[in-house]
């Protein structure tokens, strides 16, 4: 086992002992298991699993950064939803503001949109993951 903290600067998303963690880094994919060597990644918009025993926590998650140090994973990230957080709606809304600014906006409102789209695809994901369990 091993302790995971991820905090956002608004609340601490989740805190406890856990089997694994598979987090999305910039370089990819990875997944932190106990006695993990110490690693320090920044980390870009995606879905964020962590195991423990059978239980399976899920969440999305903005930019931050994943640090590993002595069998302790702590994550910094912009913001976090859990799937009961996401609203498809607003979220749909969101990718068409995206869209949109991405068509017609200036340079900057361009990069801005660009994340914001990236995030809008997370969680729309996150929404069909959760639609496929629970039609299982």
């Amino acid at each position: 086992m091993m302790n995971v903290s991820v905090y956002t600067p608004d609340r601490r998303v989740f805190e406890g002992e856990v089997n694994s963690i598979t987090a999305p880094c910039i370089e990819g994919v990875v997944t932190i298991l106990p006695r993990h060597m110490n690693y320090v990644s920044p980390m870009d918009a995606g879905i964020v699993e962590i195991k423990k025993a059978s239980e399976l926590t899920t969440f999305t998650i903005g930019k931050g950064v994943l640090f590993v140090e002595n069998n302790k994973v702590t994550i910094l990230i912009e913001e976090a939803k859990y799937e009961h957080e996401l609203v498809e709606l607003e979220i749909l809304k969101a990718k068409e503001k995206a869209e949109e600014i991405i068509a017609k906006g200036t340079k900057d409102e361009i990069l801005q949109a660009r994340y914001l789209l990236r995030r809008s695809l997370v969680d729309l994901r996150m929404i069909k993951k959760r639609r496929r369990i629970g039609s299982v």
